[in-house]
């Protein structure tokens, strides 16, 4: 899924940013900004992962209505 790619590039971008960015002003940002996103973007990918499975069973669904 292409937001699973883009999150864990995200992820990557975060990581090596903050490898090279260790002072005060790096852990406000993190504590401030990254923090709040990471928790949004899992959310979000779990509630798009579900809504694959729903799409997923409606197009079989409608493929063989009779197997329901």
């Amino acid at each position: 899924m292409r937001l699973n790619r883009k999150t864990e590039r995200l992820a990557e971008q975060f990581e090596e940013t903050f490898e090279l960015w260790k002072d005060a002003r790096a852990q406000a940002f993190n504590k401030q900004h990254a923090s709040e996103i990471r928790p949004v973007v899992g959310q979000v990918s779990v509630a798009m992962a579900q809504t694959t499975e729903v799409f997923d069973t409606l197009a079989k669904q409608l493929l063989d209505p009779d197997k329901t």
